[in-house]
């Protein structure tokens, strides 16, 4: 009697169950799916039919989970915040909601910004762009022992635009043969000036772009007569062809013998560089914590070569904050600027220390503010003397007098 009794029980759930099956069938295929399982899978998602999944623009779920975890819930909506790809997103995210919200906020100095600092160099490189970041185009040039040389740019299809020339001092061999010659979008940290080529720390590449579009960029800009021009001197870029032509240069092959003489000029002069930083890292070092005076001075207390001074004068910041800086305007100062600096809550504010051909530690200020209801304005050029050295290799200029 039982097993007659579970015979029938597994008939009649068999006969239910064939009904159940094609009801949930014809319910999937009818909301636009083309299985019950992947209708379950959409559901569990959200999405009761396909329609409403596919105007989201997604391919398919693991695409949409993925963008949803940055809280883009629509293709669109992604397109929308300029950013490039996924992993640029992952990154940027954290920042803004899109590119330029991003970038903005990472973003410290422009490209502008940092020409004019490779410019004016000294004190204004130093407190105006060193350690700072920025986010840049740039074109990858070659690799060498100073890391991956490249121009920073704001825009790599204009050839006429700002170009900074660095060094990414943390970059290698396989980052350079993945990218020569191709642009790419970075975030970096601003590193020191050197003598001609600053050094950079790049944090994060944000796009590099592909083999195609390096095709394209370079391939003479669709000016079909100026390549053949150039094809014919045997150039097979714009980039080395307007070169060549900005020198005075006709064929590729003149090129190339300029560009080897300059190299091994180059090579030459940072071998000298080379031996010039060691010299003056030798002479910093043999100096031991303390104060010192530049000779001249009316100390006669840990004087000076004039080797050393240059070092230090180099290597200093000025502490706007002595009594001996001043001091020097309480005495050579006018009305207006002893006011500033004694009345008015004005420091002297260093604009540039430079070593000069007379051999002299150059500090040029500048002191503005208000005075008698006007504007007030004036740059003053001094000797610094006195240097302190700090046991943190910090250099600071602590007296100063009139200019020789």
């Amino acid at each position: 009697m039982k097993k007659s009794y579970k015979i029938s029980i597994s008939i009649v759930l068999s006969v239910l169950t064939i009904p159940l099956y094609y009801y949930f069938e014809f319910e999937a295929k009818d909301r636009g799916f083309e299985s019950i399982s992947e209708y379950i899978n959409y559901s569990k998602s959200g999405f009761e039919n396909k329609g409403d999944f596919d105007n989201t623009g997604f391919k398919n779920l693991d695409e949409y989970s993925e963008f949803k975890k940055l809280g883009f819930l629509k293709k669109s909506e992604f397109e929308k915040s300029g950013f490039g790809n996924i992993e640029q997103a992952k990154y940027l995210i954290q920042y803004g909601r899109n590119i330029d919200e991003a970038i903005s906020r990472l973003k410290e100095i422009s490209i502008k910004d940092f020409s004019e600092c490779k410019r004016q160099g000294g004190s204004y490189y130093k407190n105006e762009c060193e350690s700072k970041k920025t986010v840049t185009y740039a074109i990858v040039k070659k690799h060498s022992s100073d890391g991956v040389n490249m121009d920073l740019v704001n825009n790599c299809e204009d050839l006429k635009s700002i170009r900074v020339n660095v060094d990414a001092e943390n970059l290698g061999y396989s980052f350079w043969k993945d990218n020569d010659k191709k642009c790419v979008q970075i975030i970096a940290k601003i590193g020191k000036r050197n003598f001609s080529t600053p050094d950079i720390m790049v944090e994060k590449t944000l796009w590099a772009e592909s083999d195609d579009s390096l095709m394209l960029r370079t391939n003479w800009n669709g000016n079909s007569t100026l390549r053949d021009i150039g094809v014919q001197n045997g150039f097979d870029n714009i980039e080395d062809f307007n070169k060549a032509k900005s020198l005075g240069l006709m064929t590729k092959s003149e090129l190339d013998r300029h560009l080897s003489n300059l190299e091994k000029q180059r090579e030459i002069e940072e071998r000298k560089r080379a031996t010039e930083r060691e010299t003056r890292d030798k002479i910093f070092n043999s100096l031991p914590v303390g104060k010192y005076f530049y000779p001249g001075s009316r100390s006669d207390e840990n004087k000076l070569t004039r080797e050393q001074a240059k070092v230090l004068c180099e290597k200093a910041y000025l502490s706007t904050s002595s009594l001996a800086v001043k001091g020097y305007f309480s005495v050579y100062g006018d009305a207006a600027t002893r006011y500033l600096v004694y009345s008015g809550g004005t420091y002297p504010k260093a604009i540039r220390i430079s070593w000069t051909k007379n051999n002299n530690c150059m500090v040029s200020f500048e002191i503005s503010g208000m005075y008698q209801g006007s504007q007030y304005s004036k740059v003053y050029y001094t000797r610094g003397y006195a240097f302190d050295k700090g046991s943190d290799s910090s250099v600071y200029i602590t007296g100063i007098d009139i200019f020789r």
